[in-house]
């Protein structure tokens, strides 16, 4: 099987089975970026699909200097950057809160089928998404990539174009300020 590079080489010589290739394998990963960086499946899905759009416009730019994988989150997220900016020039940004998946179950203890509990949890789980979407965005970046996209520290220093010194220095004080920002959970109270 190939690299992911060695798929976006192929499709810049003209093999547009290898750009399949590339969108089967990272559509479902970028798509769980933006549902949870926006909290929007529509628009998580809009912007995807602007994001593919992008990378097939602009393949014959890829070099092989980084990975695949942090030059597809580059785009990822100027693209997301641009439409949140639209977005909020509108004001119509959408604070729906909808989750595909509970990646934060290890931060709550939801402890069977009881459905008081189910409920608390779900509540839980609604009031840490909140705290994180109200992390300053330096900050929400990279624990986003972190924690929900599972990429490594020298991945998110490529994407975000910064230091990895400086990456873990913002995910210290992102898991400071969530600690914060949660510490009213118990009450039922995000400060």
């Amino acid at each position: 099987m190939l690299s992911d590079t060695e798929l976006m080489l192929k499709f810049q010589e003209g093999d547009e089975k290898a750009f399949d290739l590339l969108i089967e394998k990272y559509y479902k990963l970028v798509f769980n970026y933006f549902c949870h960086m926006s909290w929007d499946k529509t628009m998580a899905e809009d912007i995807c699909q602007e994001v593919f759009v992008k990378l097939y416009k602009s393949g014959d730019k890829y070099k092989p200097v980084t990975t695949f994988k942090a030059y597809l989150f580059t785009i990822a997220r100027n693209v997301f950057i641009d439409n949140y900016r639209k977005q909020k020039k509108r004001k119509t940004l959408s604070l729906d809160v909808e989750y595909g998946s509970n990646k934060f179950s290890d931060m709550i203890e939801a402890r069977g089928p009881n459905p008081s509990e189910v409920i608390d949890s779900n509540e839980r789980l609604n009031k840490i998404m909140a705290a994180v979407y109200r992390l300053p965005e330096i900050l929400k970046d990279v624990f986003l990539l972190s924690e929900i996209e599972n990429l490594k520290y020298a991945e998110i220093s490529e994407i975000l174009d910064i230091p990895v010194g400086t990456v873990k220095s913002r995910m210290f004080n992102a898991v400071k300020k969530l600690r914060e920002l949660l510490k009213g959970l118990q009450t039922n109270e995000v400060r």
